[in-house]
């Protein structure tokens, strides 16, 4: 299983954000299904400025402490998923930002194939094959989501 180092949010941290989870120390992930870029995207809070997650040469994604998400977005939350949701959800992000019309499609598949494949790594090949379904049908990075805010999440 991957080794992620986060926390449960408290009611008072969480407010009237729907975010969950927060990652307390840096996660490195190799993308299985790299997307075809050669330039690096950097999350920032759009507050602070702070990097919240970055993707390098298309390959290596970075989350780091602060970042914060809703886990499995209208799924029941299990460990793995909160592991594959902490590339799942920045990867959406970066879309939001940084894809272009005609880049979405690959983006998004990229990132739903990174879902997919935590899950399996994690044993649950069932459920790995229904929720990257799930995903690739329902998930939906739309910029107008305001629970993604303008730049990532952070506490």
């Amino acid at each position: 299983m991957l080794q992620i180092s986060f926390r449960i949010l408290t009611p008072e941290e969480r407010g009237d954000r729907p975010w969950k989870y927060v990652v307390t120390r840096p996660f490195t992930w190799e993308m299985q299904n790299p997307l075809p870029v050669a330039k690096n995207f950097h999350l920032q809070h759009h507050e602070t400025g702070q990097v919240l997650a970055q993707l390098l040469h298309g390959r290596t994604l970075q989350v780091m402490p602060g970042y914060a998400w809703d886990g499995a977005t209208k799924w029941i939350d299990t460990m793995e998923g909160a592991v594959a949701t902490v590339v799942h959800d920045p990867g959406y992000q970066m879309i939001q930002q940084f894809a272009r019309e005609s880049q979405y499609a690959v983006w998004k598949r990229c990132f739903d194939l990174e879902f997919r494949d935590i899950l399996l790594l994690s044993g649950k090949t069932f459920w790995a094959h229904a929720e990257y379904w799930a995903v690739r049908l329902l998930g939906r990075p739309t910029p107008d989501d305001s629970r993604n805010g303008a730049g990532g999440w952070a506490i």
